[in-house]
């Protein structure tokens, strides 16, 4: 089933959300155990976008490659996909019933005690990045895969490690641009706790009925649970506990 937006009402005693996972074609062991661990602690499990990146790969070659380990798995917690701005529905195919029950552009789900819409968040962000992103995201959304846009992708990614090499856990989960993205994101519905991911930055602000999944990347991982009805954020270095 693909469509934009679907509702659900569940009772699942534990929901566990993450995105910004980014996988490509290429492999990472200690990053596959980990999502196994949280999908496996799951009763329902949502992926709320940028599974796979289609700025680095295809479709194919993602699930053609080792990941593919994972899908078993995900499609026995009948998982819902949430596509993003880097695994839009339109560079998939209905692979994605390899690893999902349904694929959706947002999710409305029910539980006992709180509606929550789970949505990547990219599109909330029309109109509302500061300058320099939004000329970025115009790039990379509007032009095809190509050498010159890997070769960006990979500078950009380069970028990523060494400001985590060198500041750590804050440069990614704690840094000012993506705790701004979050700000943004914000109050974009009434009455319905938003729970979104592309910013990287995890959060979870109750007040205003906000949660951002963040990212598992970089040996960074974050991503959250909701066990009877009451979300959690939970944020760990691929195992540990920060």
């Amino acid at each position: 089933m693909d469509n934009s937006n679907i509702t659900l009402t569940t009772l699942a005693k534990k929901i566990v959300i993450f995105s910004d996972t980014h996988l490509t074609k290429s492999f990472d062991q200690k990053k596959c155990d980990f999502i196994l661990n949280i999908i496996n602690e799951a009763d329902l499990v949502i992926i709320n976008g940028d599974f796979w990146d289609s700025w680095f790969c295809t479709f194919n070659e993602f699930i053609n490659s080792r990941w593919a380990c994972l899908f078993p798995k995900l499609l026995e917690k009948n998982t819902i996909y949430i596509h993003g701005n880097h695994d839009p529905a339109n560079s998939c195919d209905d692979n994605v019933k390899l690893f999902s029950t349904s694929s959706c552009e947002s999710c409305n789900i029910t539980t006992p005690t709180t509606t929550f819409r789970v949505e990547h968040g990219h599109k909330l962000l029309v109109g509302k990045k500061p300058f320099l992103l939004e000329v970025h995201r115009n790039f990379v959304d509007g032009t095809k895969l190509t050498s010159i846009k890997k070769i960006i992708y990979k500078f950009l990614h380069g970028l990523e490690v060494m400001g985590r090499f060198l500041f750590g856990y804050k440069f990614l989960h704690e840094n000012i641009i993506g705790k701004n993205i979050n700000k943004r994101m914000k109050n974009s519905f009434l009455n319905i706790f938003l729970i979104c991911g592309d910013s990287h930055f995890p959060e979870l602000d109750i007040d205003n009925n906000y949660g951002n999944t963040g990212a598992i990347i970089y040996g960074f991982a974050s991503y959250i649970v909701i066990e009877n009805g009451s979300p959690k954020l939970q944020k760990t270095i691929y195992g540990k506990k920060i």
